[in-house]
């Protein structure tokens, strides 16, 4: 039986952000602003999946992983869509999509080293590194496709300058996840300490069924 997670700042910190997009959708509707309702709903919905992906999964999330993707969604959905963060700041863009290529990048090496670990699959270092970046670069993809149809059907500008915006983020992405594969590799090759080590042990400490 799982215990329970305990409390630090950071779980301080997601409830702060948790808070802010409850604020904003009751203001919004009362503002009938419907873009950032729905944009705040969306949020929500967003920060709630990793929750119900626990219970389904059977999986507890490290506080420091449940906080970085809080802050995550917060900042790309909340802040830079339903905001305009994209449109005020220019380097709004450049650091999330750097980011979400570490995030799921570690999202994918995670997976496979869950597997490994349980001994359900026979894999080596480099393949579980190349799933890694593989499922990041899927990831980045489906993201892109999903700013083409906004764009499309309800003509936001999320892909501001078309096909060089679209690259740029690719390209982003694929720098973020080469890192984290690359230092995933380092520390299932060399058990070498680093960043991704770190949050492996905090997920193995969250879940010790997966412990070797």
């Amino acid at each position: 039986m799982f215990q329970p997670k305990k409390h630090s700042w950071q779980l301080w910190l997601s409830r702060i952000l948790w808070l802010s997009v409850i604020f904003s959708a009751i203001s919004a509707f009362f503002k009938q602003d419907w873009w950032l309702l729905i944009m705040s709903i969306f949020t929500l919905g967003l920060m709630i999946a990793p929750l119900i992906l626990e219970k389904k999964l059977a999986v507890r999330l490290p506080i420091s992983f449940e906080i970085i993707l809080t802050a995550f969604i917060y900042a790309s959905v909340f802040l830079g869509s339903a905001n305009d963060f994209y449109e005020k700041y220019h380097w709004w863009d450049i650091i999330l999509h750097a980011e979400a290529g570490f995030f799921t990048g570690f999202i994918g090496f995670t997976l496979l080293f869950l597997f490994f670990s349980e001994n359900k699959i026979k894999a080596v270092p480099s393949l579980i590194a190349f799933f890694a970046f593989s499922v990041a670069m899927m990831i980045a993809s489906v993201w892109e496709i999903f700013e083409y149809f906004m764009d499309t059907l309800f003509g936001l500008k999320m892909q501001r300058s078309g096909l060089p915006d679209t690259m740029g983020d690719l390209i982003l992405g694929a720098f973020g996840a080469l890192v984290v594969a690359i230092l995933g590799y380092v520390y299932l090759k060399f058990n070498q300490k680093n960043w991704v080590q770190k949050m492996i042990d905090e997920l193995i400490e969250e879940n010790p069924q997966y412990r070797n």
